[in-house]
C-alpha cells in the first residue's frame, strides 16, 4: 500500500507539472521505474562497534529490570 502511495505521489505532481511545462519532463514511466528500483533495494544496516552493542544490551536490562519492578 505505501508504495501504491508513493506512486499515486509520483502520478499527481507529474501531472500537475505537465500542464505549466509540458516538453521539459521525461516519461512518467521512466520516473516510476526509477522509483520501483530505488524502493526494491534492501536498506543496508549500520555496522555497530562492540562498545555500541554493549552499551545497547545495558540500556536494554535496565529497562527490562525498572519494568520488573
Amino acid at each position: 500500500m505505501r508504495q501504491q502511495q508513493r506512486r499515486d505521489m509520483i502520478t499527481q505532481a507529474y501531472m500537475t507539472a505537465v500542464w505549466s511545462r509540458a516538453n521539459k519532463l521525461p516519461k512518467l514511466e521512466s520516473i516510476l521505474a526509477k522509483q520501483e528500483q530505488v524502493t526494491a533495494q534492501p536498506r543496508r544496516k549500520r555496522e555497530k562497534t562492540p562498545e555500541q552493542m554493549l552499551e545497547f544490551a545495558k540500556m536494554f536490562q535496565a529497562n527490562y529490570e525498572e519494568n520488573q519492578k
